[in-house]
């Protein structure tokens, strides 16, 4: 017979192995409920992102969503973009349910925010892994026409957190986050082919692939912006915050941009870089020895001017470039928590407010805020600082 004490130690041995009770086990559920924070949260939910060599031809195939699926995503990303404190009215499609979710999240401070997140889980890893939104819980919450992504999860280290801190901090519209490594099936792109030998772009690599599903929801988020006033050079841009190496230098291929005098935002994001952080090396692609200018990107080309059916063959023309895409490749000291207070400050100055009617900017804030409280002069924040 074997002892009562071994068989409670083989019992907690296998229940560590198989994931232990699941009341207990962490969930993207589990995240939601018990974050005090957003940044908390999204730190929460990058554990669940599926990682390096992950998927195989076939579990590949089997996670990338069907043709209604990807509508249906792109239009809860939609939906989300019209949201005005009713996140809860959002309904979650038919072929989404069971996969996705759409809720509130409220912080301990107050801050609401909408969320579409995947709940689904297989091995401690998101069974789909398409990625996440936020976006505040109220109109009068957003700022600015900002929208901002960290499309490498896990590869660029820490730009999930620098992109949720700056979102929060400086009212932006949108927030996104793919749920997997760009690694995650290490099969090249099918979409952007190499160049050298020392180039491979992945299937997973939403920077490098329309297959995607992060590729679907910035075309949605950029299709609705547009169609809701623009993107004015002051106020909007899309942002990717991405990370580098020490040896990503060479010949620019891309000196021709940006050398007019038309103001544009990533000219005026380099003027205040360069103001903050003054020992830093603050480049624009026509004047700096890094490669990584983002000329294969798939959204910044479609951005830039190319169709859609032309994103993954036809490069940006530099006289077609808006500037309306901003595409940050940063050193790991960039990235740093410390700093994401001055990135804050940095956004703020780059770009005007866009607020909601009947609210004006803070001059100490500089976020929005309604303009008269009880007849007087106060202001009252309302943007989560």
């Amino acid at each position: 017979m074997i002892p009562q004490t071994l068989l409670s130690s083989l019992s907690l041995l296998l229940s560590f192995f198989l994931g232990g009770d699941p009341a207990l086990t962490p969930t993207p559920t589990w995240c939601l409920q018990t974050s005090n924070a957003l940044e908390q949260l999204t730190s929460c939910l990058d554990n669940f992102k599926i990682q390096l060599d992950e998927f195989n031809a076939i579990t590949y195939q089997i996670a990338q969503p069907t043709p209604y699926q990807r509508e249906a995503w792109s239009e809860t990303v939609t939906s989300l973009l019209h949201l005005d404190g009713n996140c809860s009215a959002i309904p979650v499609p038919d072929s989404l349910k069971g996969i996705y979710t759409v809720t509130t999240f409220t912080e301990s401070s107050g801050a609401e925010y909408c969320i579409f997140v995947e709940t689904s889980i297989v091995c401690k890893a998101y069974l789909k892994g398409w990625g996440y939104m936020v976006v505040p819980g109220t109109r009068s919450a957003i700022s600015r026409d900002i929208h901002l992504s960290a499309p490498h999860p896990g590869y660029d280290l820490g730009t999930v957190q620098q992109a949720t801190s700056v979102f929060k901090s400086t009212g932006a519209r949108t927030l996104l986050v793919p749920g997997r490594e760009r690694t995650a099936y290490h099969a090249p792109s099918d979409c952007i082919l190499p160049t050298t030998s020392k180039t491979v772009y992945y299937m997973t690599d939403p920077a490098h692939s329309t297959a995607e599903p992060f590729f679907d929801a910035n075309i949605a988020i950029y299709n609705w912006q547009h169609a809701s006033g623009g993107c004015p050079s002051a106020s909007c841009a899309f942002i990717q915050l991405h990370g580098k190496g020490a040896s990503t230098y060479g010949h620019s291929p891309s000196r021709e941009w940006y050398q007019d005098e038309t103001d544009r935002p990533v000219k005026r994001l380099k003027t205040e870089l360069s103001t903050a952080f003054p020992p830093w090396n603050i480049s624009l692609p026509s004047d700096t020895a890094c490669i990584l200018t983002a000329t294969k990107n798939v959204i910044g080309r479609h951005i830039n001017g190319v169709p859609l059916p032309g994103v993954c063959n036809t490069p940006a023309q530099a006289s077609d470039a808006t500037g309306e895409f901003v595409h940050i490749e940063q050193a790991i000291v960039s990235r740093d928590p410390k700093y994401f207070d001055t990135w804050s400050r940095v956004l703020k100055d780059t770009f005007a407010t866009s607020c909601a009617d009947g609210m004006t900017m803070d001059p100490q804030t500089k976020l929005c805020v309604v303009t008269r409280v009880g007849g007087g002069p106060k202001y009252l924040v309302l943007s989560p600082a």
